[in-house]
């Protein structure tokens, strides 16, 4: 792996071994001038997040140094690589847009020295004729007879500032101009790389940052016991229960049961053990009678795929404890696992909101609705949260085991690494 993406990939370890490694990795990268655009911007926000989550204070006093060289760093680069917004801000570069009249007005008080029109892309410059004949009197005649006057060799010519030019401007007024402004951050301690906020306390990246332990869906996201517990089919008492469900086959047309259902079991012993029971459950207590065809995994997921069986026991994980990742993934239209093809349509309007909606209790009730939703029209019928214990060599750090539910409680491993030479 080379020096970038491996100071990169740092970001997510933590510890005493870590905070020697990333201090290897920064002294290497210190000595190096990079001479293309995107090396040096990967490696200014890589560093920024360092100096933001250092695993140590020498860690925090390198990134530190290396971002106060940031302006000289970018000295000759080409620079409309670094206006994009999603990368802006870097100490030696320069940020131009059309600023609001509030962030303008700031600029012009704060920094208005490093504040300049950008010229080459105004497309309106003849909207400053009456502020600038006003401003500078000698321009009257030339804006009252020529056409289109050079305002801005007026401007510069009366060495006109943002400041200048803004005094006693009206917000409206300044709106009209549509004033293209460049700013000029140079080594200011206003760009992302110099700006500083006083701390009392500084944080050390010396642990994971959220453990498994610390992440609990049932608390969460889960409705409580005791509400589950007034529905029919979470109480004890399976009568209520059964009672539904022969209701519901005899609806359907199947008040004598159902013979000959295709059941495709994955070949795994746990499923085969509990297919058996639930193949027994079915057959006595509602007389339906499955065949059990077991089958190993890569004709398990065609035959899933494309929908070859009435019943099917497998299992789904996610990536993320979250329902934006599972609601998706299980249950979504054309979901990867959505493998009984369910489609409910107020169940996908649903899902969306969720996904937008960053207050907790609303996002909570939203979830609610989704549950209900599928307490009604269910997509599948869950057998268990599966426990499954794993074991890990020594040398694999940033994973606890022991804090970790197992296989499919999450499929995400970037803040895991191999200590291992």
């Amino acid at each position: 792996m080379s020096l970038l993406p491996s100071l990169d990939a740092c970001k997510g370890k933590s510890g005493f071994d870590a905070a020697r490694e990333v201090l290897g990795l920064l002294k290497r990268v210190e000595r190096l001038r990079f001479r293309d655009a995107q090396e040096a911007i990967q490696l200014h926000e890589t560093v920024l997040f360092l100096r933001a989550y250092p695993q140590s204070a020498q860690v925090l006093r390198l990134a530190d140094r290396i971002l106060s060289s940031f302006a000289e760093r970018v000295r000759g680069l080409p620079r409309e690589d670094f206006e994009y917004a999603e990368v802006s801000g870097i100490a030696g570069t320069s940020l131009a847009t059309n600023f609001s009249y509030p962030f303008a007005k700031s600029l012009a008080d704060r920094h208005g020295g490093r504040v300049r029109i950008d010229w080459e892309q105004y497309q309106h410059a003849d909207r400053l004729g009456p502020i600038l004949a006003r401003l500078i009197p000698e321009s009257f005649e030339d804006w009252a007879v020529a056409p289109h006057p050079d305002w801005r060799r007026w401007y510069e010519g009366a060495k006109g500032s943002l400041p200048w030019l803004m005094r006693g401007m009206a917000p409206e007024v300044y709106d009209l101009l549509e004033l293209p402004l460049r700013w000029q951050l140079d080594d200011s301690a206003a760009s992302r790389s110099r700006a500083r906020i006083p701390r009392k306390h500084i944080f050390y990246h010396d642990g994971p940052f959220l453990g498994r332990k610390d992440v609990s869906m049932e608390s969460e996201f889960a409705t409580p016991k005791e509400e589950l517990a007034k529905r029919v089919g979470y109480q004890t008492d399976q009568t209520a229960a059964i009672e539904e469900a022969k209701a519901l086959m005899t609806a359907a047309g199947y008040p004598n049961g159902i013979k000959g259902l295709d059941y495709m079991v994955r070949e795994i012993a746990s499923f085969k053990l509990w297919s058996q029971a639930i193949q027994a459950m079915l057959m006595e207590t509602l007389n339906i009678e499955t065949k059990l065809r077991t089958v190993v995994d890569s004709v398990w997921f065609d035959d899933a795929k494309n929908g070859n069986f009435d019943l099917c026991i497998g299992a789904i994980v996610s990536a993320l404890l979250d329902p934006s990742d599972y609601f998706n993934a299980w249950y979504g239209k054309d979901g990867p696992q959505n493998y009984s093809f369910w489609d409910n349509k107020d169940f996908q309007e649903l899902v969306p909101q969720i996904d937008r909606e960053v207050e907790a209790a609303k996002r909570l009730a939203l979830i609610r609705k989704a549950e209900a939703i599928m307490e009604q029209d269910p997509p599948l019928l869950p057998v268990s949260w599966e426990k499954i214990n794993d074991i890990w060599f020594s040398f694999m750090k940033g994973h606890n085991p022991y804090e970790y539910f197992g296989l499919y409680d999450v499929g995400r491993f970037d803040t895991v690494w191999l200590d291992k030479t």
